[in-house]
């Protein structure tokens, strides 16, 4: 029950609060919604707005193989035309989000939208938990999830992160933070 993460406000204080079993339980229950669309392997987009959602979401691609790409909120037409065209490029079909967020994307593009697969993953079942199961353990060579580059200087690229990578950065935080 100790505390995994935490979410800021500008004043420093603590709005949102996820424990690590919440964490887990959350993150179960979205993989389990994502095993369920025999997801593994495949690309998901996370669309979130500042907060703690994203956390559960993200953990939730790692407990399901999925590769997760997470953008922000597009709020132009340039940006709706950005995200359209990662999630072209990456041929995905998944976007994780809130129900607020994927109705403004809808009124955006409705047509576009309403082709791919939109998860609420604030209205995730708890009994999905149950549903959860343990994928074999990824090669560190297998892609973890895409980071895309700002495109303030040139068109946004994607950035590979490994399993591999993922852990030497984890080692190297440690070493840096002396755990």
């Amino acid at each position: 029950d100790g505390l995994a993460c935490a979410y800021l406000g500008d004043d420093g204080d603590i709005r949102a609060r996820l424990s690590y079993s919440e964490l887990d339980n959350n993150a179960r229950a979205i993989a389990a919604r994502l095993q369920g669309l025999d997801a593994g392997g495949e690309c998901a987009v996370l669309l979130y707005p500042p907060g703690l959602n994203i956390v559960s979401a993200f953990f939730a691609c790692m407990y399901a193989n999925v590769v997760a790409i997470p953008l922000p909120i597009p709020r132009t037409t340039a940006n709706i035309n950005q995200t359209k065209g990662i999630i072209e490029e990456t041929k995905t079909e998944i976007i994780l989000s809130t129900q607020t967020i994927l109705t403004k994307l809808a009124r955006q593009d409705e047509q576009y939208f309403s082709k791919l697969i939109c998860l609420d993953t604030q209205e995730v079942d708890a009994d999905f938990v149950l549903a959860w199961r343990q994928p074999e353990n990824p090669a560190g060579d297998t892609l973890a999830y895409l980071q895309y580059t700002s495109g303030s200087t040139s068109a946004r690229k994607g950035v590979v992160i490994s399993h591999a990578n993922v852990l030497e950065n984890i080692k190297g935080i440690d070493r840096g933070f002396q755990h």
